[in-house]
């Protein structure tokens, strides 16, 4: 898509630095709060974001092939909760799509909740949330983007106005 002007954003959205857009993408998914994890990403990244949350979610019975009882009753769980947020395969189409009609703030809440109450003993919320890790290391700013390593990735930021954002591109 071309450029064009930055997205407007509302009140209370973006952060006020690389350091408080990670730290309340960590808290806020570790709360369950999908709408303060929103509010800190790029306005138009924030469907595909969500459509990565998704594609994990529709993936989780992976994990549990051998127990096809188990699996069976996971994708029973999964397949209630996306008609609950009316989200319908293909989860691979545009996601202007995929969530028309859907609060996007409160599926990515609930979902956070799911995949947090399907963890496998001893498994960290944070390490299985689709957040950052860590903090924000080599911060480099070059007027209205920034980059910053985390977890050895380097992971892009863009300001609009006096806010920052994270950048999923």
């Amino acid at each position: 898509k071309p450029a064009g002007p930055p997205p407007t954003v509302g009140p209370g959205e973006g952060a006020e630095s690389v350091e408080a857009v990670v730290k309340q993408m960590q808290t806020a998914a570790l709360a369950g709060k999908g709408a303060q994890v929103m509010s800190v990403i790029y306005p138009t990244d924030r469907g595909e974001y969500a459509q990565g949350i998704t594609m994990a979610m529709a993936f989780m019975t992976r994990g549990n092939l051998s127990d096809e009882k188990a699996t069976e009753a996971l994708q029973k769980e999964l397949d209630t909760f996306f008609a609950k947020h009316k989200v319908k395969p293909p989860f691979m189409r545009e996601p202007e799509e995929l969530f028309k009609g859907v609060d996007v703030k409160a599926f990515v809440s609930e979902a956070f909740a799911f995949i947090k109450s399907h963890a496998k003993k001893g498994d960290k919320p944070a390490d299985i949330l689709p957040v950052p890790q860590g903090k924000p290391e080599n911060v480099k700013i070059d007027g209205d983007a920034a980059t910053a390593m985390l977890s050895g990735k380097e992971v892009n930021f863009s300001k609009i106005g006096n806010r920052w954002f994270i950048r999923l591109k």
